[in-house]
């Protein structure tokens, strides 16, 4: 049956989203969407006038969103979000185009996160965020990593805390997750059976009274005040902790950065852990990996339980010969190595070289490399051939490799050391000729690097924080920082021991991890406090320990990029 408006008596069919607001003029408005286009009139009390818009352009309405006075947000089934400005009730929007998706995926979830002038929408099964008022938009979830195959955001509200969102899966089951207010973890597991009892249909957070409520298909509210209620506690699946690894089998780890615990793994050898990083086992729990320098074994590291010493760890055999870096995302490891890189999509049980489509072996001769993932598929490695930087990429989870960038190399940067990362959209490669290069996600498709700072110095790390900081950290204790997703940089106070600067002489920092407003950066010395943490983007530094041993990796357990 048609809904008929009880004032004016205008059929309505096929109403899909009614949503009440203001005009330009702050008259109260309502704005009635169905799939040809939208009814607009005064307060859904009384809809003194009623009038209609055509706003579909190839596709079908299926979602509203009330941003600011006058300011209205429709979605289509392929892929657009269109922006309706009233400027009085009863008159004729103004439309424009605020996202337009190049494959015409239909927009299943929208959302206004107000404190953060954002909105956030799914197309397909990728979650995005986007300027409220136009501009890029940034991936920041897929739902078929967070869930399973076939799986679609259904659902999601934001408040400081984070991002609540509900899932439909592929048989039509919902369940729920949460991520952090910077994206740089979601979590699924340990979440209170009220949330997933029945089946979640939708999420509200109300700001007035600062309230989170799930309702669900059997009639049931959840509410909460705090989000972090609904979030797992510590240790379940596993406890959140910074951990460090360097030489001579030295891994620390710290669930408050001030408090370290230090152990040697393997037990009396002198194998050198170039890297750790955190990922996920096939249950979704977490494992640290540790690719580990020796000359005459590709055998990685692994622990589900890093608390739990030498005998948490368990051997993985690669076949390269030394392991420099390694990431995780999507499924798969990567591991870039002295001879080789190799790929795991078995979660670290075995392991197979890859090559680029050039047949290189993508090794790297001066004995540093690095590897990251946008965790959707995409990947960049920087390696060198002994007298060039080279760049490979892939957009198949690691299963193909193609060149993308490479350049020479002077002698006076003959360590060439080299990182790649990403985060909020853009990867970054910070390497030793003192240069920072950019590349934003659509660029990585046509190669286009960017050359964004040359540095005062040689950065050995880069990495993204939140809210479009970045920062490198390299030789001689030296800190940069971009506040604007890397467009431009700064240098920032020198990692030292504020009474003793001169004893730090010839110590660098070789690694840095950010989380939660906190950076914490790690330094190649053994006799001297090596574990450095800054709470102001680099601005001021404190030395917190010393796990005596030389470093080289430092990860939250998190898994990358943060976004």
């Amino acid at each position: 049956m048609p809904v008929r408006d009880w004032t004016v008596g205008v059929e309505i069919a096929n109403i899909v989203d009614v949503r009440e607001g203001d005009a330009d003029s702050n008259d109260a408005m309502t704005m009635i969407v169905v799939p040809t286009g939208v009814h607009y009139g005064t307060d859904v009390m009384t809809l003194a006038t009623l009038s209609f818009e055509g706003v579909v352009s190839g596709g079908r309405l299926n979602l509203g969103l009330y941003l600011s006075p006058g300011k209205f947000v429709v979605s289509s089934d392929n892929g657009k979000l269109l922006l309706l400005n009233f400027s009085t009730p009863s008159s004729a929007p103004s439309v424009s185009t605020l996202y337009d998706d190049a494959g015409g995926a239909p927009i299943t979830a929208m959302a206004h996160a107000v404190a953060r002038n954002e909105i956030v929408f799914s197309v397909g099964n990728k979650v995005h965020t986007m300027p409220s008022a136009g501009g890029a938009a940034t991936e920041r979830a897929d739902t078929e990593a967070i869930a399973d195959a076939g799986s679609r955001l259904f659902d999601i509200d934001y408040s400081s805390q984070g991002w609540l969102l509900i899932i439909e899966n592929a048989n039509e089951t919902k369940s729920t997750a949460i991520a952090s207010e910077d994206w740089s973890s979601i979590l699924t597991d340990n979440l209170p059976d009220a949330l997933s009892a029945s089946s979640p249909l939708q999420v509200n957070y109300t700001e007035e009274t600062n309230t989170w409520i799930v309702a669900r298909q059997d009639g049931e509210v959840v509410t909460t005040d705090d989000l972090d209620t609904w979030r797992p506690e510590a240790g379940s699946p596993a406890v959140a902790l910074w951990t460090v690894a360097g030489e001579n089998g030295n891994i620390s780890y710290s669930a408050d950065a001030v408090s370290w615990t230090t152990y040697q793994v393997p037990a009396g050898t002198n194998v050198g852990h170039r890297s750790i990083s955190y990922g996920l086992d096939a249950s979704n729990n977490g494992v640290w990996m540790t690719s580990r320098w020796w000359d005459s074994s590709g055998e990685a590291g692994m622990t589900s339980d890093i608390t739990a010493g030498v005998g948490g760890w368990t051997t993985s055999n690669t076949p390269i010969t030394s392991g420099i870096d390694c990431a995780f995302g999507n499924g798969v490891w990567i591991m870039v190595g002295k001879s080789k890189t190799a790929r795991s999509a078995d979660f670290g049980a075995t392991w197979q070289t890859v090559t680029s489509t050039g047949g290189e072996n993508m090794n790297t001769n001066a004995l540093n490399g690095s590897v990251a993932t946008d965790g959707a598929g995409n990947w960049v490695i920087i390696v060198d051939d002994g007298s060039q930087y080279k760049v490979y990429k892939s957009t198949d989870n690691g299963a193909t490799w193609s060149a993308s960038l490479s350049w020479g190399w002077l002698a006076a940067a003959q360590h060439a050391f080299k990182e790649v990362s990403y985060g909020n959209g853009v990867w970054i490669l910070a390497t030793s000729d003192n240069k920072i290069r950019t590349c934003t996600d659509a660029g990585l498709a046509t190669n286009s690097w960017v050359t964004a700072a040359t540095l005062s110095g040689q950065p050995r790390d880069v990495q993204y924080g939140a809210l479009g900081i970045w920062m490198a950290v390299g030789k001689d204790k030296k800190c940069w920082v971009s506040a604007d997703n890397g467009a431009n940089w700064s240098e920032q106070s020198t990692l030292h021991h504020a009474q003793s600067p001169g004893v730090y002489a010839g110590v660098h920092a070789v690694n840095v991890a950010y989380y939660d407003g906190s950076w914490i950066a790690v330094m190649d010395t053994a006799t001297l406090n090596n574990v450095f943490k800054s709470d102001d983007n680099g601005f001021t530094w404190a030395a917190i320990a010393n796990t005596g041993e030389k470093l080289s990796g430092i990860a939250y357990s998190s898994v990358l990029p943060n976004s």
